[in-house]
């Protein structure tokens, strides 16, 4: 295996090993400090996910919708927003002043991988509801009626995680500045694998961290279980530290 840091390289044969390690790269102790990558079907990553801007009514502040115009949504604002790190999906939330309970809301944009999606959201009688799927940013909001009062939409600190969540094991561990989540497994949503329609969710899954205490200063971090071929963004977009 060659060592370009060293400009020299060595060769082995490998007949019995209970783990086999490749590359210069040190992974983050999950191997008692052995450099190199893992070679299997599947790498723990320990992912620096950036600063989560916390969930807030940004979108668009409260005023009345038309089916005619639609909402105009502030973009600069943006939704899966992170102080630097990697860009996730996030839920977004409406608030109806009145009795909303029978307008449908069509969103266009995309999850946290960059893929155009489309959701239907029914809204409420004077209250809240919240997306199923993750967003990354928002193109378009279209009411199928106009408000019957006004309405708001902002972010909640629900995210989509950086691959696939294909089953709940896959996340050993979620660290909001140095306090790690308590009880992960009960906060996170595995993937929708049936093909994608308005009204289902999200098809990379869910870590919920409403209940955490975000702030400016907490870097997100997450330990998951990246499998290959499982994943279509391969092991690209989290870097090794």
């Amino acid at each position: 295996m060659s060592n370009p840091a060293q400009g020299r390289s060595s060769r082995h044969t490998v007949s019995k090993a209970g783990e086999v390690f490749a590359g210069n790269l040190s992974h983050f102790g999950h191997n008692s400090g052995r450099s190199g990558a893992p070679l299997d079907n599947a790498v723990l990553r320990f992912i620096t996910v950036g600063v989560p801007v916390k969930g807030a009514a940004t979108l668009m502040a409260a005023a009345s919708v038309t089916a005619a115009t639609g909402a105009t949504i502030n973009k600069t604002a943006g939704v899966g927003t992170m102080h630097g790190g990697i860009l996730l999906g996030r839920k977004i939330q409406v608030t109806s002043s009145g009795n909303d309970s029978a307008n449908v809301m069509t969103i266009s944009g995309a999850d946290g991988s960059g893929r155009p999606q489309k959701e239907q959201l029914t809204l409420a009688n004077a209250g809240v509801v919240t997306s199923n799927k993750g967003w990354s940013y928002i193109v378009s909001v279209k009411v199928s009626a106009d408000t019957a009062g006004t309405i708001s939409i902002g972010t909640v600190d629900i995210f989509e995680p950086p691959y696939h969540l294909i089953m709940k094991s896959q996340i050993s561990e979620v660290k909001v500045g140095d306090t790690a989540v308590a009880t992960i497994a009960g906060k996170l949503t595995v993937g929708v694998t049936a093909a994608q329609t308005g009204t289902n969710g999200s098809p990379k899954g869910l870590i919920d961290l409403s209940a955490s205490s975000l702030s400016d200063l907490d870097v997100l971090t997450i330990d998951m279980m990246v499998f290959r071929g499982d994943n279509e963004e391969g092991f690209g977009n989290a870097a090794w530290e």
